[in-house]
């Protein structure tokens, strides 16, 4: 008898927390659903009509996408795209990467170095566009200016000419976001056991 109310109440009481886990998670489903969830529900079904927005939609099933895969600007948004990841991301974890191995060893000064490396992230992205769009000015832009002080006696139009803009953005996006990336692996590294350097040593390992 005993061990059958206990088990009642230990059936209550599982039920109850499940029904807490849920209340406190509800805010974060809730968000997901309306902001993720939803948006992307009614973009693919908006992808499968004709719609002008003004009238009804009409169903045409796989139309719009057989259309775009035919389009040459679909296959050259894919290449640009492309283009922008790879160089934004293998760049900013492998410059991360030795940034958080530099700074995981110990200096003079360390502390005001990395205080100062961390500062761009801290800039919203609004400002660091426009403060970068100054140092890409074709007229008095710093980069302009470092060229022709090297002796190029023109001015390169970073954010107009196609094969310079991209090349622009992607050192805009790097340059801002690899300190971010640094953080997170240098508390990587920190938390890696310093035993296993130690056993590492032992066994004949290197520095690389």
């Amino acid at each position: 008898m005993l061990n059958t109310v206990r088990n009642k109440m230990g059936l209550k009481l599982e039920r109850r927390q499940q029904v807490i886990g849920i209340l406190f998670s509800l805010p974060a489903i809730l968000y997901y659903s309306i902001f993720f969830l939803f948006p992307l529900s009614f973009t693919a079904y908006v992808s499968l009509h004709k719609w002008t927005i003004l009238g009804e939609p009409e169903f045409i099933g796989l139309s719009n996408y057989v259309s775009s895969f035919s389009d040459p600007l679909f296959w050259n948004a894919i290449k640009v795209s492309l283009y922008y990841a790879f160089g934004v991301c293998i760049p900013i974890w492998g410059i991360s990467l030795g940034m958080a191995l530099l700074f995981n060893c110990e200096f003079k000064f360390k502390s005001i170095y990395l205080t100062l490396f961390f500062i761009p992230p801290i800039i919203g992205l609004v400002q660091w566009s426009l403060s970068w769009m100054m140092l890409y000015h074709p007229t008095f832009g710093v980069f302009n200016r470092i060229i022709y002080g090297l002796g190029y006696r023109g001015t390169l139009p970073w954010l107009t000419d196609p094969t310079l803009a991209m090349p622009a953005m992607i050192i805009l996006s790097v340059v801002h976001g690899t300190p971010y990336y640094t953080i997170i692996l240098l508390a990587a590294i920190r938390g890696f056991p310093r035993y296993f350097y130690e056993v590492a040593k032992l066994g004949g390992a290197n520095f690389i």
